[in-house]
């Protein structure tokens, strides 16, 4: 069996792990691209973030050109947040995180998935702007052509509670969640609550891609709630999670 062919497997033998489409963050020295590959969709999209458009990088560091992000990252020793980039500052959550010289280097590294799939339509963006000047905009194309198909049609029920001292922080993770594919029911505020990230989940939703999801993304205590409906989950943000991803600094 070619190399090729052995690494095609064991990325189809990861599907039922992960969802149904294909993810792909880039991370390019002209900026930043994000890839979706939907048979679902029928559609393989790409979105590409360059040249002087700023990037929200969460965690301390702030606004940069997309042109240099994968050089702060490397200069400031935090290449594992740029899986963060993507969660945090766009409402995108890749399989893999892709480190290229040119944005389409990709197509070369997963071959075999343009084989496999070049009867799907193309379909290519460009971000013009900063990502916060681009909020309505990414609110409608991030669900429509990047949100994962396993979490549309799972149908969760989410509960966005913020119980941290930072102004709009639920707000902000709700647009995040609802262009992942999520659909967020109700977004509150609880003065004097918890101290510890938590998730709460109900009966149906135990095990579920969307439960693991939420897990990855939010690194939360979690447990059953017995009050939730089957198919609902309550997620709690803090002021360490504010800290953590420096949420006060994307309003800067």
């Amino acid at each position: 069996m070619g190399l090729g062919v052995m690494v095609a497997a064991a990325w189809g033998q990861t599907r039922e792990e992960t969802g149904r489409d294909i993810k792909l963050g880039v991370i390019a020295d002209e900026g930043l691209g994000l890839v979706s590959i939907s048979k679902d969709r029928q559609m393989i999209s790409q979105m590409k973030i360059m040249g002087e458009n700023e990037v929200w990088i969460p965690g301390g560091l702030g606004w940069y050109r997309a042109e240099v992000v994968k050089k702060i990252l490397s200069q400031e020793k935090k290449l594992g947040w740029a899986k963060n980039i993507f969660i945090y500052s766009l409402g995108f959550y890749p399989d893999k995180i892709v480190w290229t010289e040119k944005i389409d280097d990709w197509k070369s590294r997963y071959w075999w998935q343009m084989l496999r799939n070049n009867n799907l339509l193309n379909k290519n963006e460009d971000l013009v702007g900063n990502i916060d000047e681009n909020e309505i905009y990414l609110d409608q194309v991030m669900l429509r052509d990047f949100a994962e198909t396993k979490v549309v049609e799972a149908e969760v029920k989410l509960s966005v509670i913020n119980t941290s001292l930072a102004n709009g922080l639920a707000g902000f993770i709700t647009k995040r969640l609802e262009r992942l594919g999520f659909s967020v029911v109700s977004v509150s505020t609880e003065e004097g609550g918890e101290n510890e990230c938590k998730i709460l989940y109900g009966e149906k939703v135990a095990g579920s891609y969307p439960l693991k999801v939420l897990t990855e993304i939010f690194d939360c205590q979690v447990s059953k709630g017995d009050s939730l409906n089957e198919n609902e989950i309550e997620i709690y943000l803090t002021d360490s999670f504010s800290t953590m991803i420096d949420y006060p600094s994307y309003k800067q």
